[in-house]
């Protein structure tokens, strides 16, 4: 009796500790279209998995140009809406026409930043590839 006790405790304090792992990240769910040249249109979204961080950062433009070689030049403007600073990192991921990301190698490298209370930083980025209908500017903590 006392032996399944226990293995009902561990398996109950197991569930437990995995229940945090199983739910899924927060995300700023963000998101807005971007007129290219011609009729390419890009869509733009935010992806901030930090509930403090999220609460107070916002998307808030981008401007996108196609370079000579087709791909597509991106300076998306990330705002604070709050007082204090936050020290975050950002990269770029990118999708094609049928939603698959297109990014290889885990994507760009995150690159630190800033982010001043009340202020708003252009985050730039080039995409790999030139057939892109979509991006996603994601957001961490540093």
């Amino acid at each position: 009796m006392k032996r399944t006790t226990t293995t009902a405790a561990l398996f109950a304090a197991s569930a437990l500790l995995l229940l945090p792992g199983c739910q899924s990240p927060v995300t700023s769910g963000v998101s807005t279209a971007v007129a290219v040249s011609g009729d390419r249109i890009v869509e733009a979204s935010l992806q901030v998995d930090d509930r403090g961080v999220a609460r107070h950062v916002s998307l808030v433009g981008a401007t996108t140009q196609i370079l000579p070689n087709g791909l597509l030049r991106v300076q998306a403007r990330l705002a604070s809406t709050d007082r204090r600073d936050f020290k975050i990192q950002y990269r770029f991921r990118w999708f094609d026409e049928a939603g698959m990301e297109v990014t290889t190698g885990g994507g760009s490298p995150w690159i630190p930043v800033v982010l001043h209370g009340g202020e708003d930083v252009p985050l730039s980025g080039v995409s790999p590839l030139p057939d892109v209908s979509a991006f996603t500017v994601a957001v961490r903590r540093l």
